[in-house]
């Protein structure tokens, strides 16, 4: 999994405010500590990241799902970006939305669609064989329509 401090460290990295070579001040840490707990209260607030507690520490693992470690990083990146009244540039904000709506479509439960059972023969409802006569869409049990 991954830790506050690895989100933290991608996200000046993804702001290239910081290549990782020179280590963050500890303002510097407890700032994008701030921003990361804000994004996650956030995000569970929406229904988005679910289940995702806050961190206190630099190495708490957020247990995060996969899908959300990109998003995370490239929201902190974002807000560094603010803070530090760096302009965000148009690569970092493509990559960033569609990480975040990567994270949406992933999060979203599938859902089972109930189709009308009133499709004319030969839709593929009515099949009409002599071995077996069944239905492609199963018989309709709530008014959808």
């Amino acid at each position: 999994m991954t830790t506050a401090l690895k989100i933290i460290k991608a996200g000046f990295r993804k702001a290239t405010i910081n290549s990782g070579y020179k280590p963050l001040s500890a303002q510097e840490t407890a700032d994008a500590l701030e921003i990361l707990n804000d994004t996650i209260i956030e995000w569970n607030s929406l229904g988005v990241l679910v289940g995702i507690d806050p961190v206190t520490s630099l190495d708490t693992d957020l247990f995060e799902p996969r899908y959300a470690t990109k998003a995370l990083k490239y929201a902190v990146g974002g807000e560094i970006c603010i803070e530090f009244g760096k302009p965000i540039g148009p690569g970092f904000g493509a990559v960033a939305s569609a990480a975040y709506n990567t994270m949406l479509t992933v999060s979203q439960p599938s859902q089972d669609v109930e189709y009308p059972d009133t499709l004319p023969v030969g839709s593929g409802n009515d099949q009409g064989w002599d071995d077996y006569n069944y239905s492609f869409f199963p018989k309709n049990t709530q008014n959808n329509f």
